[in-house]
């Protein structure tokens, strides 16, 4: 019976996670600090024409999905620039359904674009959650320091329902190395026609074992271990997963800075 109290507990303290209103950040400030430490991230919620701008890069980044041909994207460094797929491994299977497109922001010469619409579609995106997650760190008890961010395009493919695959995550367990991470609410779609679907149940990400969804208007920031360093464990590293979802595509961005 402890345990099960227990479980509710927690899964009533996440139910709870922390959204501030973004007209509101500064007057937040002890509010963020208390839920980065209790849960590792905290949610902002009305930031000016977000969701048009998410919703902007999730049509250009489903119409390069459909790209028979990126090869001329998928440079060998690709996991500082550029698209990959299959590039990691689980108990030695290829993860073949997990794609990522990374650029570093601001935009540098050695940035690939398969198209200006997609590049600018995707700097819009990256330069608001960074816009925002600068924000929100500069009311955080760490030392100043100069902010730099590589984006990273996720392009969860849909998984058929009838592949056996071995591996339950599209990430698996762990902590960004960085400072921060900005991530927008996650978009799921047919992968066929483009509809999009909401969330399932079990998927998407989980933080601490236990599964958080981000509002639609909602982004979301993260703590990774420099940070948890620099606050002396004021702040905590997030751990966190991200479950698998059969038979629908999901879209998001991730900024590290």
């Amino acid at each position: 019976m402890k345990q099960f109290a227990l479980l509710v507990s927690i899964l009533l303290a996440h139910s709870l996670a922390t959204i501030v209103e973004y007209d509101r950040l500064l007057e937040s400030k002890y509010v963020i600090v208390d839920s980065l430490h209790q849960y590792g991230y905290v949610m902002v919620r009305g930031v000016p024409d977000y969701q048009m701008i998410r919703d902007a890069y999730v049509a250009e980044a489903y119409a390069f999905s459909k790209v028979e041909d990126k090869s001329p994207f998928t440079p060998i460094d690709s996991n500082s620039r550029g698209w990959d797929r299959g590039i990691e491994t689980f108990n030695g299977y290829k993860d073949l359904y997990k794609g990522s497109f990374y650029a570093a922001y601001p935009d540098q010469p050695g940035n690939l674009w398969p198209s200006e619409e997609y590049r600018k579609g995707y700097l819009r995106l990256a330069g608001l959650i960074r816009q925002v997650g600068e924000q929100v760190l500069g009311l955080l008890p760490l030392p100043s320091f100069e902010v730099k961010s590589i984006a990273r395009g996720l392009d969860y493919a849909a998984i058929p329902k009838s592949d056996h695959d071995p591996n339950p995550f599209w990430c698996g367990v762990h902590r960004d190395h960085g400072a921060w991470t900005g991530l927008a609410s996650s978009v799921y779609l047919d992968p066929e026609t483009g509809e999009r679907h909401p969330e399932p149940s079990t998927a998407g990400l989980h933080v601490r074992g236990v599964k958080v969804t981000i509002p639609d208007d909602c982004l979301a920031f993260q703590v990774g271990e420099v940070a948890q360093l620099l606050s002396d464990d004021q702040i905590l590293a997030t751990e966190h997963h991200v479950a698998k979802a059969y038979g629908l595509q999901r879209i998001t961005m991730a900024v590290f800075m």
